[in-house]
């Protein structure tokens, strides 16, 4: 299916630029807060909206925001209300140390962290039993739940009925490249400063803040990856996590019926790696 954008807003850098500025109306939703519990202690907030008409039996969606974004980012916001005017029940989440969920992890979200994603899949199965369960991610939610469906091959995940990613980075190296150059250098300026911001407010709110290298400021995604997201996640290099996080490289182990929206325009995540 072909996306015509409207003539007012043509062009990949316009349509992005628009979206983070235009005054989107909230959705206003409220839904049910719950704590998912991880291996390791930390723990992922879920938001659990429920149709008035809603049956045990009927569908479930759980939504995964992108880098930075959270349960009330206004793309997740939007694409919830329009599912549950469809009768679709609606699990919000925040990754690590993001949104409503930000004082219940010391770890971060990054591409390699799918485990957490499934850990969010079983938990809506135990809350939605009988409710086959569809897993919508955006960017870099979009990664891990193409990085979650490629690992686990045709095993069972909770009640997952099928995946959809939006625009999700398939290949680390090759956004690497395109944050290099060009308008990427803006798009990589943008999100470093707005994650390092992030970071340093989590650290300032810990008691026992964990040991990461705030000694100079990252000026780029790759400085940002090769100083903080690297190391604090056991990778010896931002390379060495690009590998190891690429979700192309499991996208062969997919048995889960599976769909990917990308754009050909897309000023951030290069289409050539689809």
């Amino acid at each position: 299916m072909l996306f015509r954008p409207h003539p007012v807003v043509r062009g990949g850098n316009f349509q992005t630029l628009f979206s983070a500025i235009y005054p989107w109306r909230r959705a206003l939703l409220a839904g049910k807060q719950r704590l998912v519990d991880l291996d390791d202690g930390d723990r992922l907030m879920l938001h659990d909206d429920k149709p008035r008409r809603w049956r045990p039996e009927d569908r479930s969606a759980l939504l995964v925001h992108g880098l930075g974004g959270s349960h009330a980012s206004p793309y997740i916001e939007l694409a919830a209300k329009k599912l549950l005017d469809q009768g679709v029940r609606t699990f919000r989440l925040d990754l690590r140390g993001c949104g409503a969920g930000e004082a219940y992890a010391r770890g971060a979200a990054h591409c390699g962290s799918w485990p957490d994603v499934a850990a969010a899949v079983e938990h809506v199965a135990e809350v939605a039993p009988r409710s086959p369960l569809h897993l919508i991610g955006y960017s870099l939610g979009g990664s891990l739940a193409l990085n979650l469906a490629g690992e686990i091959g045709d095993k069972p995940c909770g009640n997952l009925a099928s995946v959809l990613a939006v625009c999700p980075p398939v290949d680390l190296h090759e956004l690497d490249r395109a944050f290099s150059r060009g308008a990427g250098r803006v798009y990589s300026r943008h999100y470093c400063r707005l994650m390092w911001r992030h970071i340093l407010s989590r650290l300032s709110s810990m008691e026992d803040p964990p040991e990461v290298d705030t000694s100079r400021v990252p000026r780029s995604i790759r400085e940002l990856d090769e100083q903080i997201t690297a190391p604090f996640h056991g990778y010896s290099s931002a390379d060495h996590y690009y590998t190891h996080a690429s979700a192309g490289q499991r996208l062969s182990g997919v048995r889960v019926p599976t769909k990917v929206i990308a754009a050909a325009d897309d000023p951030v995540i290069p289409v050539r790696s689809f």
